[in-house]
């Protein structure tokens, strides 16, 4: 009854900051014209042009970006058995941000289009979930592995920023502006490609709800009982770096999302039965991500915040609660 309760509520918020996100920008909507939208009622010419143009795309993508951060950041904090876990904390936001810098200042695809950068961002976030994976096996320490993880992001910054020096200034503006990160920023291949990731990775994670649910007392239980430890530990590396890589491509790096809903969600469901947190995540995942980016939008004015300063303000105060919860640091390392 509980659990039901959540979801239903999980719901109407997110319905309801669906058409909050499709009225409220610099250029408010009236509600009422927004419900008209949404149910297929005429409207007039020229908010059709913002809802259909700016409005709809951009809400689409902060709940598919959010939706699937939160996926990816559930998986690793099971994956390697830590909370802190996440795709910005083990630098694989990093990693995905390295294939980004080296399409667009590395002179590897000028005017080749948005599938070079999905194809890097994708392919570093990879990289860096495989070298993450060989360290959580060889070193059974999760301080280890986060340090790995914090050291591997900070070596990718530092190429990005050597990229980033020697590159032209008309090719450094455009990768500055993408670094801010923003759901705001599209083209036609945005929303097909990212529905077609999450959906594989929403998929696989159905797919994956029994080793989940193995993984979380550790890997040699997990043997004992059955699964297959090695076949998921690759799925599940290979399904994080493409919902990280692809969102990263197109949105930019968005801190936090992915860190801190499966938290908030476990909190709420009182459980760690993945069956529960992987829709919760979901659907929590898309609501935050979307209330952060009306944020950020400052309804009725013209300008925009950074997306990662809206994000940062929701998702800090929860890992410092989750540090002092676990009673320690100490605790949260062991």
């Amino acid at each position: 009854m509980k659990n039901t309760l959540i979801f239903g509520l999980l719901i109407l918020g997110l319905l309801a900051l669906f058409a909050a996100g499709l009225a409220l920008g610099s250029a408010a909507i009236p509600f009422g014209t927004v419900l008209d939208y949404m149910t297929g009622n005429p409207v007039s010419n020229a908010h059709l042009q913002i809802l259909d143009g700016i409005r709809l795309p951009r809400t689409l993508t902060a709940m598919m970006a959010g939706a699937g951060l939160s996926l990816s950041g559930l998986m690793l904090q099971t994956l390697f058995r830590n909370p802190l876990a996440g795709p910005s904390v083990l630098g694989i936001s990093s990693g995905a941000g390295l294939g980004v810098a080296l399409v667009l200042l590395g002179g590897i695809s000028i005017g080749a289009g948005p599938g070079w950068m999905v194809a890097g961002a994708v392919l570093g976030a990879l990289i860096v979930v495989l070298l993450i994976s060989a360290i959580s096996l060889k070193f059974r320490d999760a301080t280890m592995v986060l340090v790995a993880g914090l050291m591997l992001g900070f070596l990718s910054s530092s190429i990005v920023s050597i990229l980033a020096f020697f590159a032209p200034s008309e090719e450094l503006k455009p990768f500055i502006h993408w670094g801010f990160g923003s759901f705001g920023r599209w083209n036609e291949f945005q929303l097909p490609v990212l529905g077609a990731v999450l959906v594989v990775g929403i998929l696989a994670s159905i797919y994956l709800f029994k080793p989940l649910n193995a993984l979380l007392p550790g890997e040699e239980f997990a043997g004992s009982v059955g699964i297959p430890v090695a076949q998921s530990r690759h799925l599940i590396i290979l399904i994080t770096g493409l919902l990280t890589g692809s969102i990263t491509a197109f949105t930019g790096p968005v801190g936090f999302i992915g860190l801190a809903v499966p938290q908030v969600v476990k909190l709420g469901f009182g459980t760690n039965n993945h069956r529960i947190t992987i829709p919760g995540s979901i659907l929590f995942g898309a609501a935050a991500a979307l209330a952060c980016d009306i944020i950020s939008r400052v309804p009725g004015e013209d300008y925009t915040l950074p997306l990662n300063a809206v994000t940062a303000l929701f998702g800090a105060p929860v890992v410092l609660f989750v540090l002092f919860r676990m009673r320690g640091m100490k605790k949260v390392w062991s």
